[in-house]
């Protein structure tokens, strides 16, 4: 091998290294701008979700207070309601029932403390009628944190 040939070979054999050295830069940067992105994500994620829980129950404990003002044999705290409900009847529900039968199929079977919880959680949702935009029209949550309130949950 001649010089010339030598040289040509010795400039691309460092021009693939160093090619090859680029590559393996780029990688190493992506990655850690992915790491980096992903972290991001993950706390605005963990503030997203710690400001839905919190508009959640502030509305949930709004609209519980409303409720408990035509209610009288319900707990006033609304943990201990949701306690004494506990879970409803038939649930999970089976992969072939609808949940808009599961009333008409099962709500016979709920006990009392059950059937109140079912008043509230209607109060909240309201069958839909004639003429409502929303599925939150007629809710016993606060009408300015309605919108907010079904985004969170």
């Amino acid at each position: 091998m001649d010089t010339t040939n030598f040289i040509a070979f010795i400039a691309a054999a460092v021009s693939a290294i160093a090619a090859l050295a680029s590559w393996f830069a780029l990688v190493i940067t992506v990655n850690s701008n992915r790491v980096t992105l992903l972290r991001q994500a993950e706390a605005d994620w963990d503030n997203v979700r710690k400001n839905s829980r919190e508009q959640f129950w502030t509305s949930i404990e709004k609209a519980y207070s409303r409720f408990l003002q035509s209610r009288r044999n319900v707990p006033v705290d609304i943990t201990n309601f949701i306690y004494s409900a506990y879970m409803p009847p038939s649930v999970p529900i089976k992969k072939s029932e609808h949940l808009r039968d599961w009333y008409v199929n099962h709500g016979r079977k709920m006990n009392s403390d059950q059937r109140e919880m079912w008043s509230f959680v209607t109060s909240i949702y309201p069958p839909k009628s004639p003429g409502t935009k929303k599925v939150t029209d007629g809710s016993v949550v606060v009408e300015k944190e309605r919108d907010s309130f079904h985004d969170s949950r």
